[in-house]
């Protein structure tokens, strides 16, 4: 879901989700996802995007 959201947001197709975030949606486990996530997406000078978590 996370990912398939930003790349509609930011208009890419190569998005790339940081450990940190990845370990934040599966703290809980599969059957208990985190409802709301704040994460910031970052464009590279290649025009990947990175999801880091918002802090």
């Amino acid at each position: 879901m996370l990912r398939e959201r930003v790349k509609r947001v930011m208009k890419v197709e190569d998005v790339k989700i940081s450990g940190e975030v990845n370990e934040l949606v599966w703290l809980r486990g599969a059957e208990k996802p985190p409802r709301k996530l704040e994460v910031r997406a970052v464009r590279d000078k290649d025009g990947n995007v990175i999801v880091f978590p918002k802090a």
